[in-house]
């Protein structure tokens, strides 16, 4: 499961990156270290645009109902019909959806997305017959 992560604030998606490749999920950044969009840093190469797929967009949003720059991955994912998700960078708390994504992405606690990509995972290598 290859999951892209954006984030409001820099540094709030530490924790679910680090949670989501302990389950065993690829993880990518809308930015480099420095804040730079990677399709437009010395890299580029956007996530969405290689392999492996995308499956899911995870914005970590700290609250507010205006988006920030770094989380415009969050609107080219929606764009490409992709899921998006929203979590606060607490796990047990939900966010709230900023205007520019209402009706295009859920907001959910950090706990239960992090569930549902274990259930995702075990169902995924249960097909192929590897669990």
């Amino acid at each position: 499961m290859h999951v892209l992560v954006t984030e409001q604030i820099a540094g709030d998606c530490a924790d679910l990156v680090h949670a989501l490749r302990e389950l065993g999920c690829v993880v990518s950044t809308c930015h480099d270290a420095g804040g730079v969009c990677t399709a437009m840093s010395s890299a580029r190469r956007c996530p969405l645009d290689g392999e492996p797929r995308v499956d899911l967009l995870v914005d970590v949003r700290a609250g507010g109902t205006e988006m920030t720059v770094r989380e415009f991955g969050a609107i080219c994912a929606a764009r490409a019909e992709l899921p998006v998700m929203l979590v606060a960078p607490e796990r047990l708390r939900r966010p709230t959806v900023p205007w520019g994504l209402h009706g295009r992405a859920t907001a959910v606690r950090m706990s239960a997305l992090l569930d549902a990509c274990a259930r995702t995972l075990h169902a995924r290598s249960a097909r192929r017959g590897t669990s």
